[in-house]
């Protein structure tokens, strides 16, 4: 199944970048071709599986202990990308020349990580919104995390720092 879906991501962004006159707003959507495909889309985007930001895993852990639906638009989290994608462009494009590319591309660069909404405004605070921090590896997912000071859980650490090369 995995396969099928970097395949269908694969040949997508391909035709996408293989365009004369490529539409306006591509870039959304190549994030979104991404998003539903390998992420998982809407359903899983705050799942408890994923990476968390230590408060937000403490939230939703309370949140579950009630019964209650865990994210949302009225939520206190909010996914964020440990990589940001404005700093992926060139990469993916790479990538989008063959399935080991994009699958390797996607291993190592594409992480959904569930933060506080004020975690994010640090983020934005620190200009590392859009940003990896100077002197960042292209693939740390923990460098800008680290830089505005965010802490993570051990295990949710962990699930980042397995994804790295």
């Amino acid at each position: 199944m995995e396969q099928q879906r970097i395949e269908a991501v694969t040949q997508i962004l391909k035709q996408l970048y293989g365009l004369s006159c490529p539409p306006r707003g591509i870039n959304k959507i190549v994030r979104e071709t991404i998003f539903f495909l390998y992420e998982g889309g809407d359903s899983c985007k705050c799942s408890f599986e994923r990476p968390h930001f230590a408060a937000a895993r403490a939230l939703h852990r309370e949140v579950l202990s009630r019964g209650e639906r865990f994210g949302g638009r009225k939520s206190q989290v909010t996914y964020d990308h440990a990589i940001p994608w404005d700093t992926l462009g060139d990469s993916l494009r790479e990538a989008a020349t063959s399935y080991e590319k994009m699958r390797d591309f996607l291993n190592h660069h594409v992480q959904g990580v569930v933060i506080l909404k004020e975690e994010d405004a640090r983020l934005s605070k620190c200009k590392l919104r859009r940003r990896l921090p100077a002197g960042a590896q292209a693939h740390d997912m923990l460098a800008r995390y680290q830089k505005a000071g965010i802490a993570f859980e051990p295990e949710d650490e962990a699930k980042l720092r397995r994804k790295n090369p």
